[in-house]
């Protein structure tokens, strides 16, 4: 007898009714942006003013940016305003060319330092 198994790997913190759940790793996040805005902004960028910036958020992880921020000590953050968009790889692009920021795993900061159209800095 052939035992199936179907296994789907997701991003996320776990709302997925009718699943059972397995936690795989923890990779923080990092906030990115182009370098001209990095110039710009660099030595008087701190959580305050970050949050004030344009966000780029990826869709169904929302609170990524909120979660971030009250790591930082901020109070909660329900402003999700900016550009949703539906991955980490599009969200870094936007970042790349436009004044917006977004928030990479960590993991994958060193492709897109080496990597993008405008070289994406560390904010």
């Amino acid at each position: 007898m052939i035992d199936e198994t179907d296994i789907d790997v997701r991003l996320g913190y776990g709302r997925w009714p009718g699943f059972e759940l397995e936690f795989l790793l923890r990779d923080p996040l990092v906030p990115l942006c182009a370098p001209a805005t990095f110039a710009d902004l660099g030595p008087t960028l701190n959580p305050d003013r970050l949050a004030a910036q344009s966000l780029v958020h990826v869709m169904s992880t929302e609170d990524h940016w909120a979660n971030y921020f009250s790591l930082l000590g901020l109070p909660p953050f329900g402003d999700v305003r900016g550009i949703h968009v539906d991955s980490s790889i599009t969200e870094a692009e936007i970042a790349a060319v436009s004044r917006r920021f977004a928030l990479i795993q960590s993991r994958f900061t060193a492709y897109w330092v080496q990597s993008s159209p405008s070289q994406i800095v560390f904010a």
